[in-house]
């Protein structure tokens, strides 16, 4: 091997790699409404995507006996994502309600208050359009 060669393998073992690969554990897309059970590890974010609609209201319930939970719902490009609410209710459990402003997909992130806490949780989503009501 050449002294080069032994150069580039020597520094190529010194600096470590810092490539992140995202965590199927912490990702997953929902095609509908309903209730799921998950584990958030203590330290991450749990991300949950759905495909939303102009006008269509989101309804968010996360629980949990494990940790205090935030609730988050963004929208926009991963490297670029806009915050629409935030919420961190007192104890065990989060809600938020939004009517979406826009197409595209949304993202759901669950973690614990401070980016600490975990263990095992709920989510539960509701999705709906409201529509005229004819008065009799």
């Amino acid at each position: 091997m050449s002294v080069l060669a032994s150069m580039l393998a020597l520094s190529a073992l010194a600096v470590p790699h810092s490539v992140s690969t995202p965590s199927q554990e912490t990702f997953r897309r929902v095609d509908g409404p309903g209730e799921f059970s998950k584990f958030l590890t203590p330290g991450t974010i749990d991300r949950w995507a759905i495909e939303g609609k102009a006008g269509e209201t989101v309804v968010v319930w996360v629980r949990t006996s494990d940790f205090d939970p935030t609730l988050e719902l963004v929208v926009g490009p991963e490297d670029e994502e806009r915050l629409l609410l935030s919420c961190d209710d007192d104890g065990s459990e989060a809600r938020l309600a939004l009517r979406l402003s826009e197409d595209g997909e949304h993202r759901i992130r669950v973690r614990g208050l401070e980016d600490r806490g975990g263990g095992n949780y709920t989510l539960q989503l509701q999705r709906f359009r409201a529509q005229p009501c004819a008065l009799d």
